[in-house]
C-alpha cells in the first residue's frame, strides 16, 4: 500500500506472509511526496493534495490528516477481512477531528464548505449509531464501573500484583548479588592465606 506516515509500515506488516526483525533502525521502503507531520497542522491540509485520489474507503474526499490516516488503516483492515471480527464504522470523534481541520482553512473557500457539507451526513449517522441499545449498554456499564470503583479496584490489584512480582525479582537479585560478593570475599581470603603461608 502507499506509505502514509507510519501507516505504510502497519500495512506491510499486516499483509506480509512473514515479517523479519533486525537489530537495526527500521527503514520504510517507499516514496511519499507530502510532509505528513506538517499536514496535520491547522490550515495546512493543502499539503495532502496528492492523497485525494487514494481516499476511497472512508467515503469522504475532503482532505484532512485524520481522513488520510484512517484511509490507510481501513485499507489494511479490509485487505485482511477484519470486518467480520470487528466493526469498521467511523465514530463521531473521526468526523469531529476531520471537520475541525477542514474549518481551520484560512481563508475559507468554496472547497471548505463543500468538505464540511460532505461530512455532515456521515457524522449524523455515526451519532445515531452511538445511541443504539448496544452502545448505550456498554457506555452505562463503563460509567457504572467508574462510579462503584470496579475499574479503579482492578487497576490497584493489578498494580499491587506487579509490584509484588517486581519486589520478588529485586529480592532475588539482591540475594544473588550478596552471595556472589560473599563468595568473592571468601575466595580472596583463601588466596591471601595461601600466598602468605610459608613455602618449604
Amino acid at each position: 500500500m502507499k506509505p502514509f506516515g507510519d501507516i505504510g509500515l502497519v500495512g506491510c506488516c499486516a499483509n506480509a506472509e512473514r515479517v523479519f526483525f533486525m537489530h537495526a533502525p527500521i527503514a520504510m521502503i517507499g516514496r511519499s511526496n507530502n510532509q505528513e507531520s506538517h499536514a496535520s497542522r491547522r490550515g495546512h491540509r493543502h499539503r495532502l493534495a496528492r492523497e485525494r485520489e487514494y481516499l476511497t474507503h472512508t467515503g469522504l474526499h475532503g482532505l484532512s490528516w485524520v481522513n488520510a490516516g484512517c484511509e490507510g488503516h481501513l485499507h489494511v483492515a479490509i485487505a485482511n477481512e477484519l470486518g467480520s471480527r470487528m466493526p469498521l464504522s467511523l465514530r463521531p470523534e473521526f468526523y469531529k477531528r476531520h471537520i475541525r481541520q477542514v474549518l481551520s482553512d484560512r481563508p475559507w473557500t468554496a472547497q471548505t464548505l463543500r468538505d464540511v457539507i460532505e461530512a455532515l451526513p456521515g457524522a449524523t449517522v455515526s451519532l445515531v449509531r452511538c445511541f443504539s441499545p448496544t452502545f448505550l449498554q456498554a457506555r452505562l456499564r463503563r460509567w457504572r464501573e467508574r462510579l462503584d470503583g470496579t475499574k479503579a479496584r482492578a487497576r490497584r490489584e493489578q498494580t499491587s500484583y506487579r509490584g509484588e512480582v517486581r519486589s520478588l525479582r529485586f529480592g532475588d537479585i539482591l540475594q544473588a548479588a550478596s552471595y556472589i560478593a560473599s563468595e568473592s570475599v571468601r575466595l580472596a581470603n583463601q588466596a591471601a592465606a595461601r600466598s602468605s603461608a610459608p613455602t618449604e
